[in-house]
């Protein structure tokens, strides 16, 4: 019998210690070691990053839908911006605040705070109003290449006839990002007949980048080429008018005879006033 109340006792004892303390919890930490917080920061950061890329990459795909930038054609090809991977000043603002919504989730879960959690949300609507209010896309379809910086700009379109050819700009990137500073951006350049050079909007080279703007390019020289020998090659009248003047210089044909001129050197508004003046002997006097 006392054997059975000691376990009791110590069954009892466990349980009450596996209770989390009221107050304990209530402190910053949650009673957890400040070192453990510490090493959970990095994955609230990474979290913070991960909610802002997720949400922006399904609401750039609604609006590739809902409002594409190609009008009366279907889209062929296209590429957008990257933002974790760009060195432009807009773009380091949409990651500081995606990082800044990670902080705020663990300053959240460590002081159990309802303001922390408010203000991860706050931090990743803002990030992506940035992201998206900055959005630089391109788009390309039978007819012209679009493109557009900004989703609130205006969307420039430009015919592929007036184009002379398409090329690809790659260059090395200032500045420092996820990445670190090993970055390289790559553009589609458009030489236009007037030679005027149209630099569209701007990507990160690696993460098939490049292999997007060289697809682009590929599909516009082609086009080109179409359109050029379309120009060339003669239609059929002028396939029959050059036969037929083969045939007259070798005397295989008369040549069509002419229209003859009228040979009367008076001007015909003097022939005009000399009818008005005769008179009209029809009429009797």
């Amino acid at each position: 019998m006392r054997l059975f109340e000691s376990r009791s006792a110590l069954l009892a004892g466990g349980a009450f210690a596996l209770v989390p303390d009221p107050a304990a919890a209530a402190e910053p930490g949650r009673g957890l070691p400040l070192g453990l917080w510490l090493v959970l920061l990095p994955p609230m950061l990474a979290l913070g990053l991960g909610l802002h890329w997720t949400i922006a990459r399904g609401l750039k795909e609604l609006l590739r839908r809902a409002r594409p930038l190609a009008i009366g054609e279907p889209e062929i090809a296209g590429y957008d911006r990257a933002v974790y991977h760009s060195t432009q000043p807009a773009m380091l603002a949409v990651v500081a605040l995606a990082a800044g919504a990670g902080v705020a989730l663990w300053v959240g879960a460590y002081a159990a705070s309802l303001i922390g959690w408010s203000s991860a949300a706050i931090f990743v609507v803002a990030a992506l109003a940035l992201d998206l209010w900055h959005w630089e896309r391109v788009a390309l379809s039978a007819q012209y290449v679009w493109f557009q910086r900004g989703l609130a700009a205006r969307v420039h379109q430009v015919l592929i006839d007036n184009v002379r050819d398409a090329r690809v700009e790659e260059r090395a990137a200032r500045g420092l990002t996820l990445r670190g500073r090993a970055n390289r951006t790559v553009r589609l350049q458009l030489r236009m007949r007037d030679r005027i050079i149209a630099a569209l909007p701007k990507t990160d080279a690696a993460n098939g980048g490049r292999e997007a703007v060289e697809a682009i390019a590929e599909l516009i020289n082609e086009q080109i080429a179409h359109i050029r020998a379309a120009r060339e090659t003669p239609t059929e009248e002028q396939l029959i008018a050059s036969a037929l003047r083969r045939r007259v210089r070798r005397g295989e044909v008369a040549p069509a005879p002419t229209m003859p001129q009228n040979r009367n050197d008076e001007p015909r508004s003097a022939q005009r006033a000399g009818q008005q003046r005769r008179p009209d002997l029809s009429r009797p006097a």
